[in-house]
């Protein structure tokens, strides 16, 4: 057993030295390996935790202060664990992905052995593996795995209630699953045995992962938007009194949120009704369900009513949000000609509209807006971005899928 890269700048920073041999493999089978989300190899503030879970039942196992690393006990253990199930190794991420493969005589061929350069001239600087990771870093992520979406295990399942009170009015950069209670380790085990045992074709079909997806496609880039507009009216609506055109700026602000509001919500409009509160209600309902219908939940597997449970979370709250903020707009009147908008009115209610949006945008916290706003050039290295996320992922390692 032994460690893996999927790309050579990661496995040339464990080349240094004199002895440096690079090996090639190239799979011969499906491989059945367990991912571990977040940045989940990096062995800091908690991250090792589920694995924890996973192999010994508890956290913190190994970390006594007399012992300098517990990896090697780690993926000894892991594929000890493993070898009933027919795992062949474990995937987790650090600057960029590596397996712990258990057994290089199954699933695996040698492409080719190289003895690499002592001369440390010509070794790749360290900080390509940031550069390398990086490539994965926009959807789909490391193309080369696929994930098995119905079989994800979350710790930010509500039934895990220990973890729901340990985390409860902490930011997400606190979360950790140290204080998870024995009753619901014991849950999580159990749930992870019955989901590496069971038979692969007992699920759905339901592709997860696009929907997660076009979610975030139909409402990610606009949400961004509605948010800009709304913090450049905060900016106008200072020097409202100054002049016309500035009363005519905040105005036209005003117009352009209205229509992305429109936009979002006109395919849940009924003809029936409008202004009515029935009318907005239709709204918001034909929205939040919109991507969730006659889903056939009694082929459901445990973890896809969880994943069910939490699209139609996300889809209440971004169509709560848009619906009564539309509801708002709605009597607007901001044309540009003949119009009697009126800016004393509109700017309270767009500082309300504006908290409304920074509150969802950060409650959602999708991973499409972890990015460089303006984007770099094509000669900034993708570093500091590597960096930036693997500050934020720290501690986040909250879910467990099979490949």
């Amino acid at each position: 057993m032994d460690w893996l890269a999927f790309d050579p700048e990661h496995s040339q920073t464990f080349l240094r030295g004199q002895n440096g041999t690079l090996f090639t493999f190239m799979t011969t089978r499906e491989l059945k390996l367990i991912y571990f989300d977040g940045c989940s190899a990096n062995k800091r503030g908690g991250v090792a935790d589920t694995q924890d879970v996973l192999i010994w039942g508890e956290v913190g196992h190994g970390r006594e202060p007399w012992r300098s690393d517990p990896e090697l006990d780690r993926i000894t253990d892991a594929c000890a664990w493993g070898r009933k199930y027919g795992i062949d190794g474990f995937v987790r991420m650090e600057y960029d992905f590596e397996i712990m493969y258990c057994d290089f005589s199954q699933g695996l061929t040698l492409v080719s052995s190289l003895d690499t350069p002592s001369d440390a001239r010509l070794a790749p600087p360290l900080m390509e593996v940031r550069h390398a990771g990086g490539r994965h870093n926009a959807f789909p992520g490391e193309s080369r795995v696929q994930v098995d979406s119905a079989t994800m295990i979350s710790f930010f399942d509500p039934a895990l209630t220990s973890l729901v009170a340990a985390r409860r009015g902490l930011p997400r950069t606190q979360y950790r699953i140290a204080h998870i209670s024995g009753e619901d380790t014991a849950r999580v085990r159990a749930d992870i045995s019955e989901m590496v045992a069971r038979d692969p074709t007992g699920k759905s079909g339901i592709d997860w992962r696009t929907l997660a997806q076009a979610i975030q496609e139909r409402f990610g880039d606009r949400l961004s938007y509605i948010r800009h507009l709304l913090h450049l009216a905060r900016l106008v609506a200072a020097d409202i009194d100054a002049s016309l055109q500035v009363h005519a700026q905040f105005q036209s602000i005003t117009a352009e949120i209205r229509k992305q509001l429109l936009v979002s919500l006109s395919p849940h409009m009924p003809r029936e009704g409008i202004g009515e509160p029935a009318w907005f209600e239709a709204i918001a309902r034909g929205c939040t369900t919109s991507f969730t219908p006659r889903f056939p939940e009694a082929r459901f597997t445990r973890q896809e009513r969880l994943l069910n449970y939490a699209v139609e979370e996300v889809l209440h709250e971004v169509c709560r949000v848009y619906t009564e903020v539309w509801r708002d707009a709605f009597g607007l009147d901001v044309r540009a000609k003949g119009s009697n908008f009126d800016a004393s009115i509109a700017s309270p209610m767009l500082a309300k509209w504006r908290d409304a949006f920074d509150a969802l945008i950060e409650w959602l916290d999708w991973p499409i807006w972890l990015k460089c706003d303006p984007a770099c050039a094509v000669n900034v290295g993708g570093g500091l971005l590597s960096a930036c996320v693997l500050g934020i992922l720290i501690g986040w390692v909250i879910a467990i899928g099979i490949l």
